[in-house]
């Protein structure tokens, strides 16, 4: 995996990419890309967007314990509809090659979906804006890391 360039033309090519779906990331903003850029947590591959990032602590999150060193996805997304987003993910879980996290609103359906053919199980419900915004909490398990609280 190859992390994003942080420079103008990779912010501007990637803020298009997510202004497409504008209806789902209505909270990207500028500088949100630029500080994911400038942490080099943005994978820009094939024709897909991965902003992600990894804890620095150990922290409770529901009823599971996410472990420092853990990847979150904070979001995706790609280009258009022939990109082979299973391929880039699959990169991706080898790249993080830990357990990978990720949250999707519920009405997200094409999402949720989505990241149960590749794997990931939902472990857990969440709410944002005070209850009023659904989700779901989507887990990758590492095998070879210690167990989690349930």
């Amino acid at each position: 995996m190859i992390h994003a360039e942080n420079n103008y033309k990779t912010y501007y090519n990637i803020r298009k990419i997510f202004m497409q779906y504008r209806d789902i990331f209505p909270y990207i903003r500028k500088d949100y890309i630029e500080e994911f850029l400038e942490k080099q947590q943005i994978i820009h591959e094939s024709g897909m967007v991965i902003i992600y990032h990894t804890y620095k602590v150990s922290r409770k999150f529901g009823n599971y314990k996410v472990l420092k060193g853990d990847v979150i996805i904070k979001d995706m997304v790609k280009e258009h509809n022939n990109v082979d987003s299973r391929e880039v993910i699959n990169r991706f879980f080898n790249y993080a090659n830990t357990n990978v996290w990720c949250t999707v609103r519920l009405d997200n359906i094409r999402a949720c979906k989505f990241y149960e053919k590749v794997g990931m199980e939902k472990v857990a419900d969440i709410n944002w804006c005070k209850g009023v915004l659904k989700g779901c909490v989507y887990l990758l398990r590492n095998p070879t890391l210690k167990s989690f609280m349930h």
